[in-house]
């Protein structure tokens, strides 16, 4: 599949890094040079600050918005609070790249870079079930505007099965990630290159089911904690390739099979749909 990326003009192999295991429980993996969390520059590291402070100072604090989410969020009207705090906290990402590209070539460049690691960044992270994608979890490239995501524990929709508070969106597109796509918006050239990732997915799909296959059998995977709760460790790794085949064939939820646009496009309104966003975990900050 990166072999098809590379040969095309258009779209470029996501950002990776190397990990190397050295036992079980521990290994060493290579620092992303040159980039810097989503958390760190939206909001600081103590959630009352970043750019969101510098750009709107005059918005309520992430910090508050997660105060008052967690406090409403499991009222029969956790979508209107939400919808409400999304009101006194506009979306500031788009200024990274004002900041960062001083002339409009490099500025779109940048913003074409970006726009492209987040389709298929968000394609990936619907695939393979990767969760818990808060903002620590994703980095920006501060030279090239690429995102690189990291802490990839949470895959295979392990994230709907272990955590507290189940995860209802396939990936994150909330509005600061949307924001530097300016007019262009979640349905131009954003779909555009997802649907061009689901099909490279597809495509590829008995590669991506092997693979996944050997993981989710490693007796050091997740998927361990998970047979120990279950008693059935077969089964639940069963479970993942199957939802897997699924997804890359087109038949999520759905009792037709979708074309790779009318996926792509639901999985958008997913992402995006405030009730979905309301009821995920304060610390996520789905309103960031």
């Amino acid at each position: 599949m990166e072999q098809n990326q590379r040969s095309s003009s258009t779209f470029s192999p996501l950002r990776t890094y190397s990990v190397i295991p050295l036992s079980p429980k521990c290994g060493i993996i290579e620092w992303c040079e040159g980039t810097v969390s989503l958390c760190s520059y939206l909001v600081g590291d103590k959630k009352d600050g970043g750019a969101h402070a510098q750009y709107r100072p005059k918005d309520i604090l992430a910090s508050k918005g997660q105060q008052i989410m967690k406090s409403r969020q499991n009222g029969y009207n956790s979508t209107e609070v939400f919808l409400d705090i999304c009101k006194s906290i506009q979306p500031v990402f788009r200024h990274f790249f004002y900041s960062k590209f001083n002339n409009s070539k490099d500025f779109h460049e940048a913003i074409d870079r970006y726009t492209q690691s987040l389709a298929q960044w968000s394609i990936v992270c619907y695939v393979v079930g990767l969760g818990d994608r808060h903002l620590n979890n994703i980095l920006i490239d501060e030279k090239r505007g690429e995102l690189v995501h990291i802490d990839l524990g949470q895959i295979f929709e392990f994230s709907k099965r272990s955590l507290p508070i189940p995860e209802r969106i396939p990936f994150r597109l909330t509005r600061d990630l949307v924001d530097p796509l300016l007019i262009d918006g979640v349905y131009g050239h954003l779909k555009d290159i997802a649907v061009h990732t689901m099909k490279q997915m597809r495509e590829n799909a008995r590669v991506i089911v092997g693979i996944a296959s050997s993981l989710v059998h490693d007796p050091v995977s997740t998927f361990a904690a998970v047979s120990s709760q279950t008693n059935n460790r077969h089964f639940v790794a069963e479970a993942a390739i199957s939802r897997l085949k699924e997804k890359l064939a087109g038949r999520d939820s759905s009792l037709f099979v979708l074309t790779p646009e009318q996926q792509v496009c639901n999985l958008i309104q997913d992402a995006t749909n405030p009730e979905n966003l309301s009821k995920v975990f304060v610390g996520w900050m789905p309103f960031i």
